[in-house]
Order: structure tokens, then sequence, then C-alpha cells
């Protein structure tokens, strides 16, 4: 696999080969005895990749050269620093409006803030749809594979959001 990885500009450093597992491969008898035939060695390899539009080839890939499961695909940002900061100064501002549109509800004034509490400060992603609805098919054994189109994947997207409670002094008149 890695003589491929050269055309995703993958780097030495951007892959891990770890958790070599090995297991018996077990054959039964027709009177159900089992039989250890050999063993099967697997290994897990974690790559990353630094352009996300290279994702669909890269599985493909990966694929082609007989990698059996892809799993846990993180998405992670180069900005993400930069991207939670200004999440958490919106959060701030949004906080700072909402106090000041509920004390002039009781005819009062923002005073000092008593206390601050950033309870959550996540990044998540999920697979954008945008209007179109995706679907998933699961294909039975009996399908002529003539018939079955390349799958594609679908497109991921990352959210950043923030959470700020903010407790201030009221000055009531």
């Amino acid at each position: 696999m890695l003589d491929g990885l050269d055309k995703f500009n993958v780097r030495e450093g951007d892959v891990a080969a770890s958790s070599l597992l090995t297991e018996p491969h077990i054959n039964y008898t027709d009177d159900d005895n089992e039989i250890i035939s050999g063993y099967v060695a697997t290994r897990s390899l974690t790559v990353t990749l630094s352009k996300i539009d290279q994702i669909n080839d890269f599985i493909d890939f990966a694929l082609s050269v007989e990698v059996n499961e892809v799993e846990d695909i993180d998405l992670l940002s180069s900005k993400a620093r930069q991207l939670r900061e200004k999440v958490k100064l919106l959060a701030v501002k949004n906080a700072k409006e909402k106090g000041q549109s509920l004390v002039q509800a009781f005819d009062a004034e923002l005073g000092k803030v008593y206390s601050i509490n950033s309870s959550s400060n996540d990044s998540y992603y999920e697979y954008k749809t945008g209007g179109d609805i995706e679907r998933i098919t699961i294909v039975g054994s009996r399908v002529d594979p003539d018939d079955l189109a390349p799958g594609r994947y679908l497109q991921a997207k990352i959210s950043f959001s923030a959470t700020i409670n903010v407790v201030f002094d009221l000055e009531v008149e």
C-alpha cells in the first residue's frame, strides 16, 4: 500500500502502522471439530491526508490495494485554533446581546459581570447533504456486478461551536 501514497502527497510521518493482531483461522469438520488451518494477521494503518478533496480517490486506492476495512475517518481543520477562538468571540457577543435584550424587558441595565462559564467549545463533523437526499444502498450477493455503478462518498463538513454562560449584576433604578 505504501508504494502508491506519494500521489496523495502523504509523507512518511503521515502514516502509522500499528496493532498487529494474529488469530487462528479455524475450519470445522463435518462432526463440528475445530481444526486450526493457519493464522490470520491483521495490521492497523493510520493515514493522514492534508487535502480533504482527495478522500474519495484515497479510499478507492486503499480498496484497490486490498485494504478490506476503512473506519474512523476523522476530519480536522488546520485552522481549528483560529476557528475555535472566532466561535468563542461570537458566543460572548451573543451572550451580551441576549443579556441586553432581557434586561431591557425588565426596565433594568446590565451591570458588571458576576461570573463567566465556558461550558463547551466543540468541533464535530457531519455529512452534508444540501438539498439532496443521500441514500446508502446495501446490495445483495445475487446482483450482477456489471449492473452496479461505482459508489460515491458523502461530502463532510466540520462545525465548531461554543457556549458561554454569563451572569451579570443588574442595575435597577
